[in-house]
């Protein structure tokens, strides 16, 4: 009979509760640090995310939003028909959506959202125009389609959540106002 050759870390009674030992404590601190990590995608609260001005690239975290004041949350990508009639949209009826905060967020270059907001005109308006340049918006949100529309009230909690474009009468039938 020949003997088998096991690895040392089974080689003695000791050695095997010590290596299950290493390997249950890896497996309980991995699994609590993906836990931990996991990102409040389900959670009606506005995520704590990090985006930048296009300006001059200044962090723009949920600290730099207004407060009181309702969000209509769009992330688009300039590339995108559906996006761009959605932007069209937010630039023919921004009257009727002057008492809400309006961020717009994409992932395209600094010069490719320029261009974009230039072509719809969304330069033109008082919104906040950032870019996710670390491509951490799925972290944040779960999505598959663009443009993601969420809508916060003023205490910064979500009432509604898109995927697709919408009409700025959708948005206000969300806020309560008017019908759709």
């Amino acid at each position: 009979m020949s003997k088998i050759n096991l690895p040392f870390i089974f080689h003695s009674p000791f050695s095997i509760l010590h290596s299950s030992l290493i390997i249950l404590f890896a497996f309980i601190f991995t699994y609590s640090a993906h836990a931990q990590s996991k990102p409040p995608t389900d959670s009606l609260a506005l995520p704590d995310f990090l985006f930048y001005t296009l300006k001059d690239s200044t962090p723009f975290t949920p600290d730099s939003l207004q407060a009181n004041k309702p969000i209509v949350f769009i992330y688009f990508k300039t590339d995108c028909p559906y996006c761009h009639a959605t932007s069209l949209n937010i630039v023919n009826g921004f009257d009727s959506l002057k008492s809400y905060q309006i961020v717009m967020v994409s992932n395209h270059t600094t010069q490719q959202i320029t261009d974009y907001i230039a072509e719809t005109g969304l330069d033109k308006l008082p919104i906040t125009i950032l870019r996710d340049r670390d491509n951490n918006m799925h972290l944040y949100y779960r999505f598959d389609y663009i443009p993601l529309i969420c809508l916060y009230n003023r205490h910064h909690r979500r009432i509604y959540r898109k995927e697709g474009k919408i009409t700025v009468k959708s948005i206000l039938y969300r806020f309560g106002q008017g019908e759709d």
